[in-house]
């Protein structure tokens, strides 16, 4: 007599535990190998796995609220879509692959070189934009941005580059693009920089 034992006998926890231990695109993968696997697949004991350990916490920051009935669906609407954080100047989202928490500093939360000078930047609306306020340059003889994140913030046992992200409009005096840029890293105590 010949038998052969099927995965899919195995009790519903044991599934989610061992998907668990793969990846976002496994476990949806494997819900299509049979109705064991989609029920093991979309439990929530498998994408709480998949979410960062403080996800509640950074969500109870969201200036929007943030509804889910799953934690499939939370961990989906985080890889698809940003949510704010801190007044709106602070972008945060999943990395669809990785479960890996993604920042993203709007320009309040940067220290921009004169800033406050109206004769060089001008504080205002862009409706492209995520951030309710962005800071627009008139004139630059030179430009110079900082910004920290705490490193707790992070995702654990990551490599993190930063990007300036902008977009050019009209005319600034004095703005060239692409222009010169100097890349300057650091640790300092708990906090990572990138420049």
């Amino acid at each position: 007599m010949n038998e052969t034992a099927s995965i899919s006998v195995l009790p519903e926890v044991f599934l989610s535990e061992i998907l668990s231990l793969t990846s976002p695109r496994n476990a949806c993968r494997a819900a299509a190998v049979s109705k064991e696997f989609k029920s093991a697949a979309d439990s929530d004991t498998v994408w709480k796995r998949f979410l960062p350990p403080d996800y509640d916490e950074v969500i109870a920051q969201a200036v929007s609220p943030v509804a889910f009935d799953s934690q499939k669906k939370l961990y989906l609407h985080l890889s698809d879509s940003h949510i704010l954080l801190d007044r709106g100047y602070l972008s945060f989202q999943l990395d669809k692959e990785s479960g890996k928490k993604c920042y993203m500093l709007g320009a309040r939360e940067l220290s921009i070189a004169w800033q406050d000078d109206t004769r060089y930047w001008e504080w205002g609306r862009i409706p492209e934009s995520r951030f309710p306020e962005v800071c627009i340059l008139r004139e630059v003889w030179w430009l110079g941005i900082h910004g920290r994140i705490a490193a707790v913030m992070l995702s654990p046992k990551s490599t993190y580059v930063a990007y300036l992200v902008f977009r050019t409009t009209g005319y600034a005096r004095g703005l060239t693009v692409p222009g010169k840029t100097k890349e300057k890293g650091w640790v300092d105590g708990d906090h990572i920089g990138r420049i």
